[in-house]
């Protein structure tokens, strides 16, 4: 899993920035309907602040280069065709249009018809992975 942790001490504020506001809650997209079409955006590290939208419906990703397979995700493009992320931005957050956190984005990958988009493991089961509750 690609994500880093960290724990601040008690009483220290934090203010957590995503796509254009603070992230406000989480929304477990297991729960949502195949067919539905979820807009959504990141700031990430080499592409800043972008937008598209996710199908949540499970896919797998295999990236040929680094013989790496990512399972129980979601598969985001940009809007427009526009790129939503590139190397790098690993570990940013995806929230929805409400500022929820869905997930967070651990690899990119191009479709068959050449257009890029992200891979992005859902945020209830990272927290469940690394045993982190939130308040």
């Amino acid at each position: 899993m690609d994500a880093a942790v960290i724990k601040p001490p008690e009483g220290l504020g934090a203010q957590n920035e995503s796509a254009g506001g603070v992230v406000r809650d989480v929304r477990d997209l297991w729960t949502v309907d195949d067919k539905e079409t979820v807009t959504v955006g990141k700031i990430g590290a080499q592409t800043a602040e972008t937008h598209g939208t996710l199908k949540p419906a499970a896919v797998d990703l295999r990236v040929h280069d680094l013989r790496v397979r990512y399972s129980m995700g979601w598969w985001a493009e940009g809007d427009n065709g526009a790129v939503f992320a590139e190397p790098g931005d690993s570990g940013a957050i995806v929230v929805d249009d409400a500022r929820n956190a869905i997930g967070m984005l651990v690899a990119v990958g191009t479709n068959g018809d050449g257009s890029s988009g992200a891979f992005v493991h859902g945020i209830r089961q990272i927290f469940e992975a690394l045993d982190i509750e939130l308040p």
